[in-house]
């Protein structure tokens, strides 16, 4: 017996609802069908690709942190413990940024180290942590300070954050409440991840993460300024929950768990959302297995959140982090080397030892490529 027409229409729709909902799909590959949030997927291949800088410049031998500030005509790597020279003639320069061409790695001949020292209480040092192009060739500059913690203890004192401003004049801080600090000790480290204004979805806001890596809560929070006034701790307002903001950073609530070292959020157009990246400390069992870093990753449409949930996307050889504050040990993505369009990412591990000034380590460089979009 041959159907009728409306016998018909209900399957032809049914059919178009699911080509529909496959098209979906396929243009909107990375967003989980479940939580209607985005994710990372599964890596297809990782590797090391070398150290940060000694492998093509070797004059610049160790140092710690890592993280960049993409400039319109260059790239800013802003390290602590800088050592320079090679074997005997090593010198230590303390903290300083490097500056190479835009997207060049590994960093050549055209390498320009720019001491980075600021006003710090006595025994302090600066660990720089991110920052931001201000335009007309200034940027604005995160850090916290540290110090060797007391004797017996193997971690350092974090002391609080800070922000500076660099300008062809060179390295200038600024003041917060009425000396070096934005943040003092019981605030989250502010400025450990900075998402500049330059996204459809960010657009007039700076976005700066700060983690509180004390009592074990390694809990991420947010701040916003308005474009190029982070260094005005008058413009900051913390994240209290969606959509609310407040001038109180007492009023900061977390968004989501993250290991307390320098961590990085940048977007990420393969995937569609911003990536945090960041890494936990796996202690090690003391006779054949050492400690290491477990790089992790997660993803949101909005630095506000709501962030999915976490995926691995490889483990590095790493140090024994101890003490009360384990800021430092880490890994930061630079969204300026990306391949096709994020797809592929490369990654800074660092972990130095914690008297960092003295036995500072290179941070490694690793490649991590995801599926391709069939």
């Amino acid at each position: 017996m041959q159907r009728s027409s409306s016998s018909r229409t209900p399957i032809a729709l049914a059919w178009l609802l699911a080509a529909a909902a496959l098209a979906a799909c396929s243009s909107d590959p990375w967003n989980d069908p479940a939580l209607g949030e985005p994710f990372v997927p599964e890596v297809k291949t990782e590797r090391r690709a070398g150290r940060l800088f000694e492998d093509a410049n070797p004059s610049i031998s160790a140092g710690v942190g890592g993280a960049s500030v993409t400039m319109v005509d260059r790239s800013l790597w802003l390290m602590g413990g800088l050592h320079r020279g090679l074997r005997r003639k090593r010198q230590i320069v303390g903290p300083a940024l490097v500056s190479t061409a835009r997207v060049d790695w590994p960093a050549t001949d055209n390498a320009d180290v720019i001491p980075a020292e600021v006003p710090l209480p006595a025994g302090a040092y600066a660990r720089w942590t991110d920052g931001i192009d201000a335009g007309d060739g200034t940027a604005i500059l995160h850090y916290i300070a540290v110090r060797p913690g007391a004797e017996g203890e193997p971690g350092l004192d974090y002391l609080g954050a800070g922000v500076a401003t660099l300008a062809r004049g060179g390295i200038s801080a600024a003041n917060g409440a009425g000396d070096w600090r934005f943040f003092g000790r019981g605030d989250p480290a502010f400025g450990l991840a900075v998402v500049q204004a330059d996204h459809g979805v960010t657009t007039g806001m700076d976005y700066i993460f700060g983690v509180r890596g004390d009592a074990g809560t390694d809990r991420v929070y947010l701040a916003r300024v308005p474009h190029g006034r982070g260094a005005e701790r008058a413009e900051y307002r913390f994240l209290v929950s969606d959509n609310e903001w407040s001038e109180s950073v007492k009023d900061a609530a977390p968004l989501f768990r993250a290991g307390p070292g320098g961590m990085s959020v940048s977007w990420n157009d393969y995937l569609g959302a911003f990536l945090a990246v960041y890494a936990w400390v796996v202690p090690g069992d003391g006779k054949l297995r050492p400690p290491r870093l477990r790089v992790m990753a997660r993803t949101a449409r909005h630095p506000s959140g709501p962030w999915g949930a976490e995926t691995a996307l490889f483990e590095a050889r790493g140090l024994h982090a101890g003490g009360r504050v384990r800021l430092g040990h880490g890994a930061r993505e630079h969204p300026q080397l990306a391949r096709y369009s994020g797809r592929i990412i490369f990654v800074t591990v660092d972990g130095s030892p914690d008297n960092e000034i003295e036995h500072a380590a290179p941070p490694r460089m690793w490649r991590v490529e995801f599926p391709e979009i069939r």
